[in-house]
């Protein structure tokens, strides 16, 4: 499943530092699943403080050999990019994500000419927004001039969105990589030889190996059937914030997770948790 990328889940200990040797057994077992993408998100980590370089690269050392990584980066820390592609270690398939979404187009347009000299550095690139966003910006132009490798497209923003106005991108850009932010699209990205972020592939694997290899071995019935029964269950799921679901999953051990706010002090009544329990197995 090489067109899968997952996120890399921190966990904490009770001192809030950083348990390193959790998140590389969690490594090790999508390294087993055959996935070697990885996706670093921006509310994994505070990156707009130059601190996380440390952390960066401590990630580094325990990926897989020739691991795919994408960084995500948000508005408020383009002005750091310099220092944190000076100071991160050489990673040769390491790629940053401009997250310039429909939200902030504004902002994109406004800091447009001092984005523009990093599309043009020798660094890979994605850009990341909602699918209404690529109206407001001139993206074949921005791609045939720069470096930008492909799109991560946001589509919880717009679930109705047109995948076939999305592959015109592709035609016109033939090593442009178009990468759905969704795990509801597996077998779509599947089809047109695209990859998805999966936010729950560490819970529903099973379910990714059957689309997978229904795809494979041609059988489109049961492809369909299983992605519509992963969707069902995304469904129940998405209600829940993301961090909820984390420490349910985890809750025998213990764990808390990296985020704003404390994830701890997450509480699920009997009536969610028995909805959790009833998705998970």
């Amino acid at each position: 499943m090489n067109n899968i990328y997952v996120p890399i889940i921190i966990f904490l200990n009770a001192d809030n530092k950083i348990k390193y040797e959790r998140t590389s057994e969690m490594i090790s077992k999508y390294k087993n699943m055959g996935i070697k993408n990885f996706f670093i998100e921006s509310d994994n980590y505070n990156t707009s403080n130059l601190n996380c370089l440390n952390y960066y690269n401590k990630i580094f050392k325990i990926l897989p050999e020739n691991s795919n990584v994408i960084i995500d980066l948000v508005l408020n820390q383009y002005f750091d990019l310099d220092e944190i592609i000076k100071k991160i270690e050489n990673h040769n398939n390491l790629v940053f994500s401009l997250n310039i979404s429909a939200k902030f187009v504004e902002d994109y347009k406004k800091n447009k000419n001092y984005i523009s000299k990093y599309l043009n550095k020798n660094i890979t690139l994605y850009l990341e927004m909602a699918p209404q966003a690529l109206k407001h910006i001139e993206v074949n132009n921005l791609i045939r001039k720069t470096n930008i490798k492909g799109i991560i497209l946001l589509t919880d923003y717009d679930t109705d969105f047109d995948i076939t106005k999305i592959e015109i991108y592709k035609k016109n850009n033939k090593n442009l990589e178009i990468i759905y932010k969704s795990d509801d699209l597996f077998l779509t990205a599947l089809r047109n030889n695209n990859s998805i972020i999966s936010s729950y592939s560490f819970i529903f694997i099973e379910e990714f190996n059957k689309i997978w290899n229904s795809y494979k071995n041609e059988n489109n019935i049961k492809a369909v059937f299983f992605q519509e029964k992963l969707n069902k269950k995304l469904k129940v799921l998405k209600k829940f914030d993301y961090y909820e679901v984390l420490k349910f999953y985890y809750e025998k051990s213990g764990e808390c997770f990296l985020k704003e706010v404390d994830c701890c002090s997450v509480e699920l009544n009997r009536k969610e948790k028995n909805r959790l329990i009833k998705i998970f197995n």
